[in-house]
């Protein structure tokens, strides 16, 4: 029998533990609301980070920006993430298995996209995004699996109807100055066009 657990939300600390069953997607949004209302057939579970900041107050979340990890495995992520002098962090992980993991709530800002800019002229991405870490090398020739694609699209399908979100983007779109990053490598972006959301990716173009 499924036992479903609900992932973390505001104010709590992540929770959430790997079982083979369908995890629970507590409601994330600023309704308030603590009842469960999304469903997902992948396993999360918690590995959190020690770097995250207060969301300034009534920060509207309207953007997903998608990272590589250039490295090879969740694992490798998280204790970077636990590291004191890296300074960086996501709200999650999807490695090459399909297998989730959580860093930091979503109603936190996580420290993933640096210095940055999006598309519209907004500074400081990471106060009003979540950030999603998939695991791969980065050198443009480790491919993304199959089981990776499927639950990076069940986990965005999850927050997009949980958050107002208005663009899904790729670091590289955000980062400043313009070439600093180039993440995440070769995405195959057009698995995500059928969720109906503006898709910003490549180096942005002047003006």
């Amino acid at each position: 029998m499924c036992r479903r657990i609900p992932l973390v939300r505001a104010k709590d600390i992540v929770r959430a533990r790997v079982f083979i069953a369908v995890i629970a997607f507590a409601a994330t949004s600023t309704s308030g609301s603590r009842l469960p209302r999304l469903f997902i057939p992948v396993a999360i579970t918690s590995y959190p980070a020690i770097h995250l900041s207060p969301r300034p107050n009534n920060t509207t979340v309207d953007t997903i920006v998608l990272h590589h990890t250039a490295n090879d495995s969740v694992w490798a992520t998280t204790k970077w993430f636990q590291n004191p002098t890296s300074r960086v962090s996501a709200h999650f992980t999807v490695g090459k298995d399909g297998s989730i993991a959580q860093h930091v709530s979503t109603e936190m800002t996580a420290w993933h996209a640096g210095v940055s800019q999006d598309g519209k002229g907004r500074r400081a991405v990471n106060r009003y995004s979540i950030g999603i870490e998939l695991v791969n090398r980065g050198d443009g020739s480790d491919p993304w699996t199959p089981a990776q694609l499927k639950a990076t699209i069940l986990l965005i399908g999850a927050l997009l109807r949980d958050f107002p979100i208005r663009q899904i983007v790729s670091h590289e779109f955000v980062a400043r100055p313009v070439g600093r990053k180039n993440d995440p490598i070769n995405f195959p972006w057009n698995t995500l066009t059928h969720f109906g959301v503006p898709l910003h990716f490549g180096e942005p173009k002047p003006n």
